[in-house]
């Protein structure tokens, strides 16, 4: 078991919450472009820093107007009680502090160099304490902490633009030498105040390990269970879930046995978290899948886990600062439901199944399954996985693919789509038909839906297949551009829509604007003849999302460059033009 706080360091070099790598929810995650490399030069590159022009001045006289400018004069500090932080911090300035080129092990030289002041404290009984340090004018000044075990010897701790407290491990009985720094490339000096405090580090929950874990009801009903976040201790490395992996995984645990059906484990209440589902025991466990998509919790869904079954979940903190340590959580089971609907899938007769869908995006959907090999009749129920399309909606869709040593379908691969509209528990081959992508090897296969505006309010079934439309003349293919029936090759998938009554939008037609490079990599171009006045460009994600928002006034047949380079993670989304009463809207590919 690692250290609790072996990943706080880590969470403050990468500046804390008031900083521009404090990334404590998927928003800034996704808005503040958070690169992986948190050096200054990278910091400037990705817009989160600026360096500040003022003229160069040095000296070369050590002292100024400051006691403490060198490790040899550090000023003796005390180790004090956390509730004494706020009255006995100490308050220093370094504004008056020699300019010296000497540079930290955490920062990127500096032209204009550095200005520091020294403290030094004796550890005392102490294992672990606390330094806070709170620059007076964090708008104007820059920052850095360094914590050594000796003047130029071990760097146990270095980061800039620090905020929140950085625990630190201490040896009882021994000095430490703090140096307090301003990179004048990014800011200046200043007052500031100084906080070394004991530290004692809370209990683990009792189910900090996997076999503790707190057994959680299975009902058809979400029946909570509440939990804490609050001194849990990593048990497992991070995953990589929803394109995202955190610096730490200081997680607790939880088991439930499986009903029959489908089974969704729901996190409420929390922070930004991680939900991890494993089979398997304690001893040997084997990930089913994990999310990590939402601000305040989580929700995973599986549709065919052995009834009787225990499973296990862990949930952590994607950041591991934690503020809102304690949650809810639970597992709704949703039993089968004997299907009305016609039967459907592929039975790999030939050549043997290995096209298959990985994900669906649509009208709020967002839901990954399997990337392997179907097994006969390659056919999944996500009957429990819901979206929301209202009538007379233009809604994107976009349906990812893979195939054996591929991320592409077949070069003869489609994906159809049909919407019992009516709810009469039918599909129309023909009316209910609402996609057909275009044929060809494709990573993901893209359109749009329109959602008539006399579709019948309420729950419905949407049906989407992945085939082969070879005519069987190179090899055997059963052909099958049916909502029903068995096909040689593909997979289908079904999934509820909820239809609502209109939006109070005029849906314009979405080539009423043009989007440029698309896919892309970096900043999108819009045109439209007919856009002008004040517009709002909305970008959302599969799950409905926003994840960037901007307010122009145009002319028409103006081109307006969208800066989104590096702001969104690669998928497909939503870009919605608004104006007054009227609303377009395109698929919009970032890779």
């Amino acid at each position: 078991m690692k250290h609790l706080y072996s990943a706080l360091a880590v969470a403050a070099i990468s500046l804390a919450a008031t900083d521009v790598c404090a990334q404590n929810s998927k928003m800034d995650r996704v808005t503040e472009k958070a690169p992986t490399d948190r050096s200054r030069s990278a910091l400037v590159e990705a817009g989160l820093m600026h360096r500040v022009e003022r003229p160069m001045t040095t000296s070369a006289v050590r002292g100024g107007g400051v006691t403490n400018p060198d490790c040899a004069s550090a000023q003796s500090i005390s180790v004090i009680d956390p509730a004494d932080c706020a009255t006995l911090a100490t308050i220093g300035n370094n504004n008056d502090a020699p300019v010296d080129g000497d540079q930290p092990g955490c920062d990127d030289p500096s032209e204009a160099g550095f200005q520091d002041v020294w403290y030094t404290f004796n550890s005392g009984s102490n294992l672990s304490v606390s330094v806070t340090l709170t620059p007076a004018d964090p708008e104007t000044q820059d920052w850095g902490l360094v914590v050594l075990d000796a003047c130029g010897g071990t760097e146990v701790f270095c980061g800039f633009g620090v905020t929140a407290p950085v625990v630190i491990d201490v040896t009882e009985n021994t000095d430490y030498f703090v140096e307090m720094y301003s990179n004048l490339d990014y800011g200046t000096g200043g007052e500031f105040t100084l906080c070394v405090a004991a530290f004692t580090p809370p209990d683990p929950p009792a189910n900090d390990e996997c076999d503790a874990a707190i057994a959680l009801t299975t009902s058809t009903e979400c029946v909570n269970t509440s939990a804490t976040l609050a001194g849990a201790t990593q048990s497992l490395e991070p995953a990589t879930c929803s394109n995202f992996t955190a610096d730490q995984a200081n997680d607790v645990w939880f088991s439930f046995v499986a009903g029959a059906g489908s089974n969704v484990v729901t996190v409420t209440g929390a922070e930004d978290v991680v939900l991890e589902v494993f089979e398997g025991d304690c001893a040997g466990l084997n990930s089913l899948g994990c999310v990590d998509a939402g601000a305040n919790g989580e929700q995973i869904s599986f549709p065919s886990l052995t009834e009787g079954t225990t499973y296990y979940a862990r949930v952590y903190a994607w950041s591991g600062e934690v503020t809102a340590p304690d949650f809810d959580i639970c597992v709704r089971n949703i039993p089968p439901i004997v299907d009305v609907y016609c039967l459907a899938g592929a039975d790999g007769t030939g050549l043997g199944l290995e096209e298959r869908i990985i994900n669906v995006n649509f009208a709020g959907i967002n839901n990954d399954s399997p990337d392997e090999s179907p097994i006969a009749p390659a056919y999944s129920s996500f009957i429990d996985v819901t979206g929301t399309a209202a009538q007379g909606a233009v809604l994107p869709i976009a349906v990812d693919v893979s195939r054996n040593a591929a991320s592409t379908g077949y070069s003869e691969n489609q994906v159809l789509a049909w919407i019992d509209f009516d709810q009469n528990q039918e599909f129309d081959a023909v009316t209910e038909l609402v996609f057909t992508s275009e044929i060809g090897a494709l990573d993901i296969y893209e359109g749009e839906v329109t959602i008539p505006g006399t579709a019948t309010l309420g729950a419905t079934r949407m049906r989407v297949r992945l085939h082969d439309t070879h005519d069987g003349s190179s090899y055997e293919n059963n052909f099958n551009d049916t909502p029903c029936g068995i096909a040689s090759y593909g997979e289908v998938e079904d999934y509820t829509i909820e239809i609502t009554g209109p939006t109070g939008f005029n849906e314009r037609d979405a080539r009423a604007f043009s989007v440029f490079p698309n896919p892309t990599n970096g900043d999108i171009t819009v045109n439209g003849a007919n856009l002008g006045g004040s517009v709002l460009f909305e970008l959302t994600d599969m799950t409905g999302r926003v994840v960037y928002a901007e307010g122009r006034n145009v002319t028409a047949g103006q081109a307006i460059v969208l800066p989104i380079a590096g702001k969104v993670a690669a998928g497909s989304y939503s870009l919605s033009l608004m104006t007054e009463g009227n609303r377009s809207v395109q698929t919009v590919v970032i890779r």
